[in-house]
């Protein structure tokens, strides 16, 4: 096993103290089949855009005989009812599977794994898979079912056009992916998660649009706290796929992270409200679903739904145990002008050193999630000093 890497303040400050937009397509014209998605993440009329590429999927659901095409790194499943594939879960390795449906029916989900592997005491890092889905046809997903083991810090979830299984974890960077423009070439974030058993289910109609044959990359950032005795890392997402009839309209989550706080040691902190106005470019977007992310020495984080800075607004998300923040589904209304989040974020530092914003696991964070439709993409924001900037668009920080 490789000696231990902690994710230091150093990378995390470095990451964000530039606050002030944000891939593949073969050559062929953005908005086409085959293409690049349009930078809206749209396509031309009669295409979608999955992951990052933009494809037809007329006639492509139910296709027969496609049941037991999944664990590319697993043994083959059999078609028909029954498992589609046991996914690779020893020594390292990652493997994907799909649960077969009646007959020759395509399978309604698939899985996907990381690990599980044994990690040494005291040691903190972020890797990340790259694993066939096992979908032959393009699909839409309906629901998002994540379940981490002990120790995991986040994990998130991306679509990919990557061509080749990487099975056995290989060191990534935590988060970045999610917004700057650099390292999102060729992915698609779809979830984030801290939450050790979590499931998304998309209102009526919304989902996610995946390609044939989709590949997929599982991110998993883990701290393994005790100074002498190993962990097991693992992760599981269920993927569910709902009717390609019932598809109208695809979601993704905007992320806001406040950035300028900092706990002294034995020391309580209270960070908010803070009110962070929409985009304008989401008024009529529907948030559907919240969630929060905070470290250790996080006590409370709350959410309101705030028309104006002047607002009380409605509370919508109250999380009072850091490591099971639970995600808050709420009834969709179209976001109006002027409209946004107040958040808050409570700290009780009952260590002997001072802490700060960071994404190791002994530095602190106060991270909203919100899941939305209709997609604009991933959206993230980081607060200091009094304003926002915003990836794609935001200066240093997204490039």
């Amino acid at each position: 096993m490789r000696a231990s890497r902690a994710i230091g303040s150093s990378l995390a400050l470095a990451a964000f103290a530039a606050l002030s937009g944000c891939g593949g397509g073969g050559g062929k014209a953005a908005g086409t089949e085959g293409g690049p998605c349009l930078t809206n993440l749209t396509c031309n009329t009669g295409l979608t855009c999955a992951s990052s590429l933009c494809v037809s999927l007329s006639g492509t659901g139910g296709a027969g005989g496609n049941a037991g095409a999944g664990a590319q790194a697993g043994a083959g499943g059999q078609a028909g009812s029954g498992s589609a594939g046991a996914g690779v879960v020893g020594g390292g390795a990652a493997g994907a599977s799909g649960q077969a449906g009646a007959g020759d029916q395509a399978p309604s989900s698939y899985t996907i794994h990381w690990g599980p592997t044994q990690i040494p005491a005291a040691t903190e890092d972020t890797q990340c898979v790259v694993v066939r889905l096992g979908n032959v046809p393009a699909i839409h997903v309906g629901q998002i079912h994540s379940q981490l083991g002990a120790g995991t810090v986040q994990m998130i979830l991306y679509a990919v056009t990557a061509t080749t299984e990487q099975t056995n974890p290989f060191d990534c960077a935590p988060f970045t992916s999610v917004y700057q423009a650099s390292q999102m070439v060729g992915m698609t974030p779809l979830t984030v998660v801290q939450n050790p058993d979590e499931t998304l289910t998309f209102p009526t109609g919304v989902g996610v649009a995946l390609a044939a044959n989709q590949m997929m990359r599982v991110e998993l950032h883990y701290a393994n706290q005790s100074a002498t005795a190993p962990m097991t890392a693992q992760a599981t997402v269920t993927l569910s796929t709902m009717p390609d009839a019932a598809f109208q309209s695809a979601a993704s989550f905007l992320t806001v992270a406040e950035t300028g706080f900092s706990i002294q040691a034995a020391a309580t902190l209270t960070e908010g409200p803070t009110f962070f106005p929409f985009p304008s470019t989401f008024v009529g977007a529907k948030f559907f679903a919240v969630t929060s992310e905070q470290h250790q020495w996080g006590t409370e984080a709350q959410i309101w739904s705030a028309i104006s800075a002047a607002d009380a607004g409605n509370l919508v998300y109250h999380n009072t145990n850091w490591s099971t923040p639970p995600l808050t589904e709420n009834a969709a209304q179209a976001v109006t002008s002027g409209e946004g989040f107040k958040y808050q974020c409570d700290w009780n530092n009952t260590g002997n050193v001072g802490v700060s914003f960071g994404l190791s696991a002994s530095q602190e964070l106060c991270l909203i999630v919100g899941y939305y439709y209709p997609s604009q993409g991933p959206v993230t924001c980081f607060h200091s000093g009094g304003s926002f900037a915003c990836c794609p668009g935001g200066g240093g920080v997204c490039n």
